[in-house]
């Protein structure tokens, strides 16, 4: 990957950082972009930094040369071979470790004293609990915001979004009820690189766009999605060993919330604070949208939660009568969506606000730790030759769900 040209434009009443880039292996030329309305044309720094991260990972994964022939932040350089360990380390077969041609200076550190702290929103969990502990002044050792920013493209392609605009207006309202400014903006990031988003692109993203506002912020929270604890330490782009290394000598991130599993945070905070019970956004299918459909895996988990603590009967965003079949949609692919499952039956019996969805978490914890266990001692192909036979019976005589037989 190279960046051959970066520039920042006016027009139509926006300012964008433009970096046109060229893909040796994919032998083409693009543009990335990012962009925000003209008033904040101040905000935006012209440099070739926020185009180093996405690049550099797109590099290993692509297999070329990363080449910047230009001055970059010595500090983000200096971070780039530590970057690069640690994601051949996570993804050994789909990451290789590359020559990185690139010039850097070392700039002034610029005085924190009048400078922003921005945090990205969206109105998920994350982002609530990122806000809400800023605005309910709740100690942390993060400075307290001043602006947020949601990012079209950055969730979804904006090519794919739909109801983009009423997204739009429902964070500006949230950041209206904070009492803080919030900077919409837009970006092609996604629909520039054919990458998995989690495992790849989105913390190195998020950090372009915060990079982009150089000029404005000293300090951007990237709000993260698990905690400390060891079950919850994926390999994912966006992590508590990563954030911080794309970091300048003018914009620190820090990746926020990792304090918290994301099941406290909303027994904690977010499923407890009306600002978030009246805009709550998790929806995987809104496409961008606003609403959410109540049915999808991350639907079911605040429901789940807000249940068993006894205020989804206040969120506004979602059905207020919860349905316990819902707990069975769940699909468990892998270690992290059981390590959910297993929070919300704890949140449950620790709260025992519902004995009902107690018993039904707990039998579907039980049913998939049994499954688990004859995996182990079976393997799976061991374990499918055993369970077919009782799949087509069950089929056959309409047998209910083997889950009811479990305490």
């Amino acid at each position: 990957m190279e960046l051959l040209e970066y520039r920042k434009e006016m027009k139509d009443g926006k300012v964008r950082l433009v970096g046109t880039c060229r893909s040796q292996v994919h032998d083409r030329v693009f543009d990335l972009c990012y962009e925000y309305p003209e008033e904040y044309e101040a905000y935006v720094k012209e440099s070739p930094d926020p185009f180093v991260p996405p690049l550099l990972v797109a590099s290993l994964i692509y297999d070329e040369k990363l080449k910047v022939p230009f001055p970059i932040s010595k500090n983000l350089f200096d971070n780039l071979e530590m970057v690069q360990d640690i994601f051949c380390n996570w993804f050994p077969v789909e990451a290789r470790k590359i020559f990185v041609d690139a010039l850097w200076i070392k700039e002034p550190e610029l005085s924190h004293s009048g400078k922003g702290v921005l945090a990205f929103f969206s109105g998920g969990v994350d982002s609530f609990y990122t806000l809400l502990k800023s605005i309910r002044n709740i100690p942390t050792n993060t400075p307290a915001i001043t602006h947020l920013i949601y990012m079209r493209g950055i969730e979804v392609p904006i090519s794919d979004t739909v109801g983009g605009d009423q997204t739009i207006i429902m964070v500006k309202k949230v950041a209206e009820e904070a009492g803080l400014p919030i900077i919409i903006g837009a970006t092609n990031l996604r629909e520039q690189f054919n990458l998995w988003w989690a495992d790849y692109l989105c913390g190195p993203g998020l950090a372009s766009v915060g990079l982009s506002l150089g000029k404005q912020f000293s300090h951007v929270l990237i709000p993260g999605a698990y905690s400390y604890s060891h079950e919850d330490m994926f390999p994912e782009s966006s992590h508590p060993l990563l954030d911080n290394l794309w970091s300048t000598e003018y914009t620190r991130f820090s990746h926020s919330g990792a304090e918290a599993h994301r099941i406290d945070k909303f027994a904690w905070l977010v499923g407890r604070d009306p600002l978030a019970l009246q805009y709550l956004r998790v929806c995987l299918e809104n496409k961008g949208g606003p609403t959410n459909c109540g049915k999808c895996s991350k639907c079911v988990v605040a429901m789940i939660a807000l249940q068993s603590i006894g205020t989804l009967k206040q969120c506004a965003t979602l059905p207020h009568k919860f349905d316990y079949r819902l707990i069975k949609s769940l699909h468990l692919k892998d270690y992290s969506d059981i390590t959910m499952l297993k929070e919300c039956r704890d949140l449950a019996i620790m709260e025992n606000n519902d004995p009902k969805l107690t018993k039904k978490l707990k039998a579907y914890v039980r049913k998939h730790e049994i499954i688990e266990g004859l995996q182990l001692i079976l393997g799976e192909r061991g374990y499918e030759i055993i369970i077919s036979p009782w799949r087509f019976l069950k089929k056959v005589l309409k047998i209910g769900d083997i889950s009811s037989l479990y305490p």
